[in-house]
């Protein structure tokens, strides 16, 4: 019965033979001269396994890359990640890179206008002057909201 994991559970198998024969060659090195060597056993011939133990894990875990994204094969071999509650604010860790902000708040969209370097360059340093924090957007916010109001 040829399977397309039939290759799979071949390199399994032998790599479990391989630690077998290097266990076996460790317990030769350390057992003393007057203790009689146990008899090298056969390697049993590989029987394919039925379709049921496919699913199953594999008795040695394969090197996988961690960056790499999982494909169907992979992801029936590695088990699922156990769920933790949540973290706590204490918990979490710091964050790094920008904080979120309009960019990701729904409630914001962005727009571009086009106005004058000089109205531009007073703007930031009356705000700068001001030292509240208050930003650009705030203010033309805030101017759009007092022209539709006066529109009324």
């Amino acid at each position: 019965m040829s399977s397309k994991f039939s290759g799979i559970l071949a390199q399994a198998r032998k790599r479990q033979n391989d630690e077998e024969e290097i266990d076996l060659a460790e317990e030769a090195e350390t057992s003393s001269s007057n203790v009689v060597p146990e008899p090298q056993i056969e390697a049993a011939k590989p029987v394919e396994p039925p379709a049921k133990a496919v699913a199953e894990k594999p008795a040695s875990k394969p090197k996988t890359n961690p960056k790499a994204k999982p494909t169907a094969a992979t992801a029936q071999s590695q088990p699922k990640p156990k769920a933790t509650p949540a973290p706590t604010v204490a918990d979490e860790p710091v964050r790094r890179g920008r904080p979120q902000g309009k960019r990701s708040d729904p409630d914001y969209t962005q727009i571009t206008a086009y106005i004058t370097k000089a109205t531009h360059k007073q703007v930031k340093l009356a705000l700068l002057e001001q030292g509240d924090g208050q930003e650009i957007s705030e203010v033309i916010e805030e101017c759009l909201r007092d022209w539709i109001a006066k529109r009324k």
